[in-house]
């Protein structure tokens, strides 16, 4: 899964993403990673200067 990283202007200049199998993640933890990857990626972009609204996983 994926998360896109935007810039102030709003273009999506980068993404963070988790990866695995799903022994080594365990599927029980891919909603509580979406929420923390997608929290992540908001932080970054909001720090470079993205103020838009927030997106969903991918």
């Amino acid at each position: 899964m994926g998360a896109p990283v935007f810039d102030e202007n709003g273009a999506a200049v980068a993404a963070i993403s988790v990866a695995g199998t799903k022994n080594e993640i365990g599927m029980d933890r891919v909603p509580i990673l979406a929420r923390q990857m997608m929290r992540t990626a908001q932080q970054i972009s909001s720090r470079m200067g993205y103020i838009g609204q927030n997106l969903g996983v991918a």
